[in-house]
């Protein structure tokens, strides 16, 4: 517990800008982290090593591996216009030596609850990667 009470606060620094305040933390320090998800993660239009997790990851001394994809869609499969499949289909390809996950998500969902599928597909969808 006090492990996930330490990457929290880790996290919420960094959303507050003070990343340089982070150094190694031997609780984290050689720990795999993934963040999965869809543009927010794979920095979209910037390279993702200048995205905040990827920050966070460096300055912890971790191993960062970012399975972000434009696009992406928790519940809905989006190949048909080049966004790939939905993530309940992608967290299968996560590797087994992840430590840490973090899932930032969601995004491209709203638009699709609506047209395709409804809510029902969406919260199922959302039981499947809990």
């Amino acid at each position: 517990m006090n492990t996930l009470i330490k990457a929290i606060a880790a996290l919420a620094a960094v959303i507050s800008l003070n990343v340089s305040a982070f150094a190694a933390d031997d609780d984290f320090s050689g720990k795999t982290m993934c963040v999965f998800g869809d543009s927010y993660v794979a920095n979209h239009l910037r390279p993702y090593t200048e995205a905040w997790h990827s920050k966070v990851a460096e300055r912890m001394g971790m191993k960062y591996i970012n399975f972000g994809r434009n696009g992406s869609s928790i519940a809905f499969d989006r190949s048909k216009e080049g966004f790939g499949r939905e993530m309940t289909e992608r967290y299968k390809e996560l590797p087994d030596s992840i430590d840490i996950l973090l899932v930032i998500a969601g995004h491209n969902d709203a638009d699709w609850v609506a047209k395709y599928g409804g809510w029902d597909k969406f919260t199922k969808s959302l039981d499947t990667l809990s």
